[in-house]
């Protein structure tokens, strides 16, 4: 299970940087919804982060399972830090934006938060993995 969320949580990256790759002036208008943009960056690693957690977290490594949520937080801070920094530099008609990445670092710790509240819960009642 661990390993097919890994290849998920590497495909999702892989269509974050694909999204990235897309020249602005070929995206969608956005509606009247104010910062929706922002909300779009939450929600891209919110999922990727979910897909995430439970790789460290599970992890046989009792060291990288206790450090999972410092992990995702860098994983986090690092790609999105390293996307907004190309879409400033080299993606055509793209800037970076100091507000995606805090987005971006949302969307992390979000999903730090709702899956050691929720899910990891749900993922021990329903696959009964027990930690060490």
């Amino acid at each position: 299970m661990l390993k097919k969320l890994l290849f998920i949580s590497l495909f999702w990256a892989t269509l974050i940087l694909l999204l990235c790759f897309i020249p602005g002036n070929a995206l969608p208008k956005t509606p009247a919804i104010p910062y929706l943009d922002k909300f779009i960056h939450l929600g891209l690693y919110f999922i990727l982060s979910v897909f995430l957690i439970p790789v460290f977290d599970f992890s046989h490594h009792k060291y990288i399972s206790k450090a999972a949520p410092f992990i995702i937080i860098l994983i986090t801070c690092f790609y999105g830090g390293i996307i907004e920094i190309a879409q400033e530099k080299w993606f055509i008609n793209r800037s970076g934006d100091i507000v995606d990445f805090y987005s971006d670092l949302a969307g992390g710790l979000l999903a730090i938060i709702v899956y050691y509240i929720l899910v990891k819960r749900i993922f021990i009642r329903w696959k009964g993995i027990r930690k060490g």
